[in-house]
C-alpha cells in the first residue's frame, strides 16, 4: 500500500515539472520489486548470471536474519563514526530507535509513512554490513533489498 503511493509522492514532489519521468520510474521500480522482474537485471549485471525472479516481499521474508544482523552492526558502527565527526553531538539513541523502527516495518512489509531517511537507513545498514552477507546463503535477497532502497534514495536525491 505504502509503496504504491510512492509514485504519487514523487509526482507531487516534482511540482516544477523538472523531472516528470520520476513518477514513471518509481512506479516501474515498485512494480518490478513486487514481481521480481527488474531486479533480476540488476543482479545479473552486478553479481553474476541469474534468471531467478525474487519479489521484494520474498527477499525480505527470506533474509530476516541478515537484516537483523545488519541493523545491529549499523547501530554500533554508524553512531561511533558520526560522533567522531560531530565532536560527540550526535543523538545516537534517536538514531538507534529509527534503525529499529524502520527494520521492524520492513520485515512487516509496512511501508506507509516512510520517507527518504528510512530507505537510506536500510541501504546504509546493508552496505555497512555487506562483508557479512555478500557470501552468505541469502546474498541475492539482501542485495535486492539494498538495491531497491538505494534506487528510491537516488530518485529522491534527484529532486534536490
Amino acid at each position: 500500500k505504502g509503496l504504491k503511493r510512492l509514485a504519487e509522492f514523487f509526482s507531487c514532489a516534482d511540482r516544477r515539472g523538472i523531472a516528470p519521468d520520476l513518477k514513471d520510474g518509481v512506479q516501474q521500480l515498485v512494480q518490478s520489486a513486487w514481481d521480481g522482474s527488474m531486479l533480476v537485471d540488476i543482479f545479473s549485471a552486478t553479481m553474476g548470471n541469474s534468471t531467478r525472479k525474487i519479489p521484494l516481499k520474498d527477499a525480505i521474508r527470506i533474509s530476516t536474519a541478515e537484516l537483523d544482523n545488519s541493523a545491529k552492526v549499523y547501530m554500533v558502527s554508524a553512531p561511533a563514526e558520526i560522533n567522531a565527526l560531530t565532536n560527540g553531538n550526535f543523538k545516537s539513541e534517536l538514531f538507534c530507535k529509527d534503525v529499529v523502527d524502520v527494520f521492524q516495518k520492513l520485515k512487516k512489509l509496512s511501508f506507509d509513512g516512510w520517507n527518504t531517511k528510512d530507505y537510506d537507513i536500510i541501504q546504509g545498514a546493508l552496505i555497512k554490513n555487506e562483508n557479512d552477507w555478500k557470501d552468505g546463503p541469502h546474498k541475492v535477497e539482501v542485495f535486492i533489498i539494498q538495491q531497491f532502497c538505494l534506487r528510491i534514495v537516488q530518485f529522491a536525491e534527484s529532486l534536490r
